[in-house]
C-alpha cells in the first residue's frame, strides 16, 4: 500500500514553486520470506506524475520542466 512518505517544496527552470510528495511501498517477499523491498513514486501535490533523475532532480511529465528540492521542506499533512 503506497503511504505519503515526505512532503518537500521545488522550483522549476520556469521559476514556479511546487510540492513535491514522497510515497512509498514496502513490498513483503513471497511466501513469508524476511527481505522486503521498497519503492518509491513521486508526484505534485495536484497529482501530476513525476520521474526522479538520480542527482536529485524529478522531471514533470507533461513539460519535461526540471525541479530542484529547496529548502525548507514542507511539512506533510497529517488527516
Amino acid at each position: 500500500m503506497w503511504t505519503v512518505s515526505s512532503k518537500f517544496n521545488a522550483v522549476g527552470t520556469s521559476g514556479a514553486e511546487y510540492v513535491i510528495v514522497e510515497e512509498r511501498d514496502e513490498a513483503r517477499g513471497a511466501a513469508g520470506d524476511s527481505k522486503a523491498t521498497e519503492a518509491r513514486r513521486y508526484s505534485l501535490e495536484d497529482g501530476r506524475e513525476l520521474s526522479a533523475e538520480k542527482d536529485g532532480t524529478f522531471i514533470l511529465g507533461g513539460t519535461d520542466e526540471v525541479l530542484k528540492a529547496v529548502a525548507p521542506s514542507a511539512v506533510p499533512e497529517h488527516d
